[in-house]
């Protein structure tokens, strides 16, 4: 079952049983895809897109960046994901 949250008309979430990985989440127009378009939260807070299977625009995925920043849903997703799995661990920056 994910977690969700519900912003500028995308589902933003993350499922339950993710835990063992790094600070993610996913993203859909609508319902819920385990192979969805996936952002990466990075150890100094930028937004990384890791995989766009959901096949959003580009213009999309800059609207979905934006409203996460403008809404600081980035600051409540680590707060969820440490809420569930206890921990937060996020992806270093790649040299």
């Amino acid at each position: 079952m994910p977690e969700i949250i519900r912003v500028c008309g995308f589902n933003i979430y993350f499922w339950t049983v993710e835990g063992i990985s790094e600070v993610h989440f996913h993203v859909s127009r609508e319902g819920y895809q385990a192979d969805a378009t996936q952002f990466w939260i990075y150890s100094d807070g930028s937004l990384v897109l890791e995989q766009n299977n959901s096949g959003l625009s580009e213009q999309e995925l800059q609207q979905v960046i934006l409203c996460i920043e403008a809404f600081d849903i980035k600051g409540r997703l680590i707060q969820l994901w440490r809420e569930k799995f206890g921990y937060r661990w996020f992806k270093e920056l790649r040299g």
